[in-house]
């Protein structure tokens, strides 16, 4: 977790967010982060930190697993697959933002974009209720 705003400067992009900035180096000062987790914002920030790693081999190969999450529907995954980075290897695991339909979003909730983290827990603990085609998105 970084205390730090995902937002990009009012002048700039998510390229130097806070949160980029903050992440990356972090990334460089602990070669025992092999993994980035990203919700809303900071899911499109992981895009920018791979943008910034993709410069050094060794960089990539550290990285073991991407989690993405509650990232806008026009997304696309692609952006984030390993084989569109020479020599990647992570798991991605990879969700728009869940439906208003879906059993953990509340009837009342006016979006389902919050429950982005409950919809992975969700997947993980009822495997064989998971929606095929939601896991394709």
């Amino acid at each position: 977790m970084l205390p730090v705003s995902g937002d990009p400067p009012k002048k700039g992009k998510r390229d130097v967010s806070p949160q980029t900035l903050k992440a990356l180096d972090a990334f460089h000062a602990d070669k025992e982060i092999r993994a980035f987790y990203g919700f809303s914002g900071g899911a499109f920030n992981i895009y920018w930190i791979i943008q910034a790693l993709k410069k050094d081999q060794d960089d990539l190969d550290r990285i073991d697993l991407l989690v993405v999450l509650g990232i806008d529907d026009d997304t696309p995954e692609s952006w984030y697959r390993k084989d569109n980075y020479k020599g990647a290897h992570w798991e991605l695991v990879f969700k728009h933002n869940p439906l208003k339909s879906d059993p953990f979003v509340p009837k009342k909730a006016k979006s389902s974009h919050m429950f982005g983290p409950e919809s992975l827990l969700w997947d993980l603990d009822h495997p064989k209720k998971a929606d095929p085609a939601k896991k394709k998105k």
